[in-house]
């Protein structure tokens, strides 16, 4: 077979035209000829035939047949183009493939341009007829010795070329049911009017933005340079290009005669001091001096804010959240706490001088360094912090900058620790008690007396096992909607353990001054005391039932003056500090000062009755009588006490509180003393009573109590019984 090489016009006309005049985009005409030709047919319907060309003896030309004749069947022409030679970046304008047309065979009639595979050659019979892929076109095949053209622009412009280097085509009737319809369409081996492949395409300036440089943190009033270079890579020179940067929008740089000569590289430096905070967009855009884009490239700088913690935490605009908040800050502080996963700084010390800096990893700080953090600021279920973790890579640091002092805690009221202020700061409360030593999730508080507060084992676990604390300190912080303290290790918490010498001289002061108040009415009654008991005595008055009651009043005023004496004997140790040897015996005399003072107020208004009425006696008898006579065989009558014990030992439900109106009214109208009962009802406790009610008890009532009770009521003691217990008692 004859080759015809690869036919390639370019049409360019530059040696008329200066280098600054060619546009960005120049049209370009390309005409493939088809690099190789075939055709196919079926004789008698069975038999597949192929063939490089046929020879035309009438025409005098080679020729390929399509269609259907008397002696052939499903003739189809098949062509294959090189692409090769087009540049892989163009932009494909229109295309279209034409076929020239010698004969036509009872027309007009449809003829259909098909993609087909490229496994096949002109001069070497395929194992296989290659069969159409996809219709890209069709023509109306009436007139001959004329071209028809087939639009392949659609199919061309969604080629890769950087893969497809060959294609090949089927020329074909849209309908092979068609009998006796056929044409003749020149061959690639033809003198003239062989088919080609126009291809019109526009090959844009190789003109780009290769690099955006600016930093990828800004500090706020900073001033910076954004530098763009731009690389010229065609073999001309270009002017009058559009150059513009754009910040988030606002252009800040426009050049309308930006120039570059052929093969040139520039960069153009911009001086930039931002305004705002937050994330910049830099947008750079090349455009031809026509408005058409050439190049765009972004690039994005983080502009935050050098500021204390003081000013993060205290700016908010809804008393919650930071007005910083996804602001990029650096800061400064002293490392107060670290633990695994971020660490506190703090500013000084005070309102707002405290934040969380959450790392997520053992941060690269111990306690007491100073050291600048540069993080973003977020609002992590409202509470603030520096989240480390989360900031990009090239915008977030941690520097060490030296050592300093650890503030010392601020020392709040309970009640004040629950104030946004005081988020992410060391604290400490003092003389606290427990209020709720379980509140879940590892949580207690304290109160000391200003309001309660939480504290919490995010850092520290600890159960509370004292009811009083000397202080408590830790960061306070905001978790699930409560300030919290959260203590930092053992050191912070410090429960209350007595110091009994100073509880003794608490003590000493106490009762001393209490003493000293009873003693004047202690010597007051028993001075009425005695002098009533000598005089009834001198009557010859029968004392014997007062007797025990007299014997242990007078035995109670000997051993609070010994112990008293005993008191003011040990008065050296006040100046040594140590008073635990002295509140001992001043104790013990104040406490039997209170109970002689009762037993004064119970005998002397019976003394004094007695006394009355053997005055009365014996002023009677001396009206009757000259001669005065002593009274003889009076016997003194002391009033009974009732004394009732109501049981509440045995987690009854009928308690002392739910009996309440009971025991006043026992009191009130029958002048009765009640005690209640709280432990085990023995027979010692019982034999001082002469009353013992029981409720229902909720827990039973012991053998040995039982017993006791037995005991007690058969000498003599009253037992009263509610509800159905009292089957119980044997």
């Amino acid at each position: 077979m004859k080759r015809w090489g690869l036919f390639l016009i370019i049409v360019m006309i530059l040696s008329m035209v200066p280098a600054w005049m060619i546009k960005p985009v120049t049209a370009t005409d390309s005409i493939l000829t088809a690099i190789d030709d075939a055709y196919s047919y079926y004789k008698d319907g069975e038999t597949f035939n192929w063939k490089d060309y046929y020879y035309d003896s009438f025409y005098g030309d080679y020729v390929l047949y399509v269609g259907n004749s008397s002696s052939y069947q499903k003739e189809r022409a098949y062509l294959k183009f090189d692409l090769s030679e087009l540049p892989t970046n163009i932009q494909i304008e229109s295309a279209s493939l034409c076929i020239y047309v010698t004969y036509v065979k009872n027309g007009p009639f449809d003829i259909g341009l098909y993609t087909t595979t490229n496994n096949w050659a002109g001069s070497e019979t395929p194992d296989a007829i290659p069969e159409p892929i996809e219709l890209v076109a069709t023509a109306t095949a009436n007139s001959y010795n004329t071209w028809y053209c087939f639009d392949v622009s659609d199919f061309m412009a969604n080629l890769d070329l950087t893969d497809n280097h060959v294609i090949s085509f089927i020329v074909k009737l849209v309908d092979e049911s068609l009998t006796n319809n056929y044409l003749k369409i020149s061959s690639t081996d033809a003198s003239d009017n062989r088919p080609y492949l126009n291809v019109e395409y526009t090959l844009p300036k190789n003109v780009q933005i290769t690099n955006v440089e600016a930093p990828k943190v800004v500090w706020k009033g900073e001033k910076t340079n954004i530098n763009v270079t731009v690389q010229n890579n065609d073999e001309f020179d270009y002017s009058n290009l559009n150059l513009t940067i754009s910040v988030n929008g606002k252009v800040i740089y426009e050049n309308t005669t930006f120039s570059i000569g052929k093969n040139e590289e520039k960069t153009v430096g911009i001086p930039w001091t931002p305004e705002g905070l937050g994330t910049h967009e830099i947008s750079v855009i090349l455009k031809d001096e026509d408005g058409s884009l050439l190049s765009q490239e972004t690039a994005y700088v983080e502009v935050g804010v050098v500021t204390s913690i003081q000013e993060i935490q205290s700016n908010t605009e809804d008393g919650d959240a930071s007005v910083y908040e996804d602001i990029l800050v650096k800061t400064y502080g002293v490392v107060t706490f670290v633990t695994d996963y971020g660490f506190t700084i703090q500013n000084g010390t005070g309102p707002w001088s405290g934040i969380w800096v959450y790392t997520g990893s053992t941060p690269p700080v111990k306690v007491g360094d100073y050291v600048s953090v540069q993080a973003l600021v977020e609002e992590h279920y409202h509470f603030t912090e520096l989240n480390y973790k989360d900031t990009l890579t090239d915008q977030r640091n941690i520097e060490v900058l030296g050592t300093a002092e650890v503030p010392d805690p601020v020392i709040l009221p309970t009640g004040d620790v629950a104030q946004e202020q005081w988020e992410g700061v060391l604290v400490e409360v003092r003389d606290v008690k427990v209020v709720n030593p379980n509140l879940s999730y590892g949580e207690w508080s304290v109160d000391d007396g200003s309001g309660p507060v939480r504290i919490d084992d995010k850092f520290y676990d600890y159960t509370p096992s004292y009811t009083k604390y000397d202080y408590i300190r830790g960061i306070v912080w905001y978790p699930y909607g409560n300030f919290k303290i959260e203590p930092r290790y053992a050191e912070d918490i410090k429960p209350h353990i007595p110091d009994f010498n100073v509880i003794a001289h608490t003590l000493v002061l106490y009762y001393d001054k209490k003493y000293m108040k009873h003693k004047g009415e202690l010597d007051q009654l028993y001075e009425q005391f005695t002098d009533m008991i000598e005089e009834l005595q001198e009557y010859g008055v029968d004392l014997t039932p007062i007797q025990r009651d007299i014997e242990a009043i007078q035995a109670n005023v000997e051993e609070i003056n010994s112990l008293h004496q005993k008191y003011e004997s040990l008065s050296g140790y006040k100046e040594k500090g140590y008073y635990i040897p002295l509140m001992i015996p001043l104790r013990k005399a104040t406490v039997i000062t209170e109970e002689t003072i009762k037993m004064l107020e119970h005998i002397n208004p019976i003394l004094n009755s007695t006394l009355e009425q053997v005055k009365a006696m014996i002023q009677q008898q001396n009206m009757t009588s000259e001669n005065a006579t002593i009274i003889e065989n009076i016997t003194i009558k002391v009033p009974k006490l009732v004394k009732v014990l109501i049981d509440s030992g045995h987690n009854q439900y009928y308690n002392a509180d739910m009996m309440s109106g009971l025991i006043n009214r026992i009191k009130n109208e029958l002048n009765w003393t009640v005690d209640v009962n709280y432990g085990m009802l023995t027979y010692e406790k019982l034999k001082d009573y002469d009353i013992l009610i029981i409720t229902n008890p909720g827990t039973d009532i012991t053998d040995e109590e039982a017993q006791a009770i037995k005991q007690w009521v058969k000498e003599g003691g009253g037992l009263f019984i509610l509800g159905d217990w009292h089957k119980y008692i044997y």
